[in-house]
């Protein structure tokens, strides 16, 4: 059985917006010495993508900088979405394709490389459905994604089940330096 977590990256100083947007609700709130803080809620860690884009709209909203949005199902599946100013920058997503048959997506919006002040042809070679093929785990693509952008690689296999039910898992994020707050 492979993972299954979804999360929400965001700028640290937009804290007071998540708790506000989620006020309510159960999450966690995880974060380090550095630009970006992740949350991930009860009710989005059940993969409602409509929930997650409706969350990630109102929050990017709030702010000129980049919100990362991002699921794993099994291992397999990977849905992973970048918003900016309340609207779909970038997308990432075999859903379809491994549930049904469909389409792998993927669609660039804005120039993620100049967002993020990034390598550009690092972006365009490694940031493939080929590439994405090439990994056994969606979860090892994400790492990738993670990497690439810049953003903190301490989210790696956070979710709120996970954080919920898995005291080894809590115990070597705090090790690790991870803050964590429930709500």
């Amino acid at each position: 059985m492979g993972s299954f977590y979804t999360a929400t990256l965001y700028p640290y100083e937009k804290n007071e917006d998540v708790k506000k947007i989620l006020k309510g609700r159960n999450f966690f709130i995880c974060s380090k010495n550095d630009n970006y803080n992740l949350v991930s809620e009860e009710k989005m860690d059940e993969q409602n993508q409509a929930d997650i884009k409706n969350f990630v709209k109102k929050l990017s909203a709030t702010t000129e900088k980049p919100i990362i949005t991002y699921m794993i199902h099994d291992s397999d599946v990977l849905w992973f979405s970048i918003y900016k100013k309340g609207k779909e920058i970038f997308i990432l997503d075999n859903t379809d394709e491994y549930f049904s048959g469909g389409k792998f997506i993927l669609k660039e919006k804005e120039d993620i490389s100049k967002i993020f002040n990034i390598d550009k042809n690092l972006w365009k070679t490694e940031i493939t459905k080929a590439k994405f093929e090439e990994c056994i785990f969606a979860d090892e693509f994400l790492m990738t994604l993670i990497k690439i952008l810049k953003l903190p690689i301490w989210v790696e296999g956070i979710g709120y089940t996970y954080l919920s039910e898995d005291e080894d898992f809590m115990s070597n994020l705090k090790d690790a330096g991870v803050k964590i707050e429930k709500y």
